[in-house]
């Protein structure tokens, strides 16, 4: 492989969007904390995956989480 092909796929890389994002990602995208992404998850309010250690929460996932807070109302904790 040369110079310029590895170049020409680490660009063709930076293209594809990223689908899952972290839990600190998720609380900066919602406008929360850290800490409030993982009440959601434990609360089954908000869908994340593990992937060895790591949590990841999908895009996808944030936003079905916004659009049913927009139909339901605020999210309760008990």
């Amino acid at each position: 492989m040369t110079r310029d092909a590895v170049e020409t796929d680490d660009r063709d890389l930076a293209q594809i969007p990223r689908l899952l994002l972290t839990v600190g990602e998720a609380g900066k995208a919602l406008g929360i904390s850290r800490s409030m992404v993982y009440e959601l998850i434990a609360g089954d309010q908000l869908a994340s995956v593990k992937i060895g250690g790591a949590r990841r929460i999908s895009y996808d996932s944030l936003v079905t989480f916004v659009r049913r807070l927009e139909e339901s109302g605020p999210v309760t904790f008990p």
